[in-house]
């Protein structure tokens, strides 16, 4: 089954990354990070099963072989990267700290907050997390992205409405 290749992830080449994890990749491009922090939490990416990839890459190559820019590709290369780095960079780093989160950091982080502040304390903080988060990536989505999974936790702990708590942090976000 071609799914099944696609989304293989044997034989692969590791490398040890310290307490930062067990970084690999597969035979079938399948990307991950294991064991993040030490904390069991592990994510991944299977690049080549993305359904947008492929038919991006037979486009671009056509392109090329079309309009004979083969001999053009340093130059094509070295112009997108000047003009995408200043917003690549922190977007993806951005993105993978809410994968982070989403992936099970976010409930270790969480526990002891939600215990500290209570009921009220985590009402008030909850727009402070939203105005931080897109302060600092600039943008409200991956701010909620970021924060949205230990608003949920919170609201089971504390017996809180999630919608309402999510909405807080938008709003939060918003302002942000």
């Amino acid at each position: 089954d071609i799914k099944d290749e696609l989304r293989s992830r044997h034989p692969r080449a590791t490398i040890r990354l310290g307490s930062f994890g067990e970084f690999y990749c597969s035979s079938a491009v399948v990307v991950a990070l294991e064991d993040i922090f030490r904390a069991g939490v592990s994510t991944s990416f299977e690049v080549l099963y993305v359904p947008g990839l492929c038919p991006f890459f037979v486009v671009a190559v056509l392109t090329l072989v079309i309009f004979d820019a083969g001999h053009k590709i340093p130059d094509l290369l070295h112009i997108t990267w000047q003009r995408t780095s200043a917003v690549i960079i922190p977007i993806t780093a951005a993105l993978i700290f809410a994968q982070l989160m989403r992936a099970g950091v976010s409930a270790k982080i969480a526990r002891p907050l939600v215990t500290a502040l209570g009921r009220y304390g985590w009402t008030i903080v909850t727009p402070i997390f939203g105005a931080l988060g897109s302060f600092f990536s600039g943008s409200t989505t991956v701010s909620n992205l970021t924060f949205g999974s230990i608003h949920i936790l919170a609201a089971d702990r504390l017996n809180l409405n999630p919608k309402k708590l999510l909405a807080v942090q938008t709003a939060g976000s918003t302002l942000g």
